[in-house]
């Protein structure tokens, strides 16, 4: 069995057109060892870096970087990188 665990609280933002959507960022063991993480957004590498040349998608700003998301990025890559997985 797999235990989930959220690495962020789950957040919830308001489209343009006036929706909801709630998003969570998770990571857990699956059965044989194997680290899954899921970001939760399709934007998760826009704000890595911003490299030159980098343009944002329409609508959105990620010219900035984010420090949390970089530690983030780089405590999950560490512990992937130190997982033992079954064989």
């Amino acid at each position: 069995m797999s235990r989930v665990c959220s690495i962020c609280s789950s957040e919830v933002v308001q489209y343009s057109d006036g929706l909801l959507g709630t998003y969570a960022t998770t990571i857990y063991t699956a059965p044989k060892g194997n680290l899954v993480f899921n970001a939760a957004a399709c934007w998760w590498n826009l704000v890595l870096s911003a490299p030159p040349g980098f343009q944002s998608p329409p609508r959105k700003d990620f010219r900035r970087e984010d420090a949390r998301i970089q530690r983030i990025t780089k405590n999950i890559l560490d512990r992937m990188i130190n997982a033992k997985v079954a064989n």
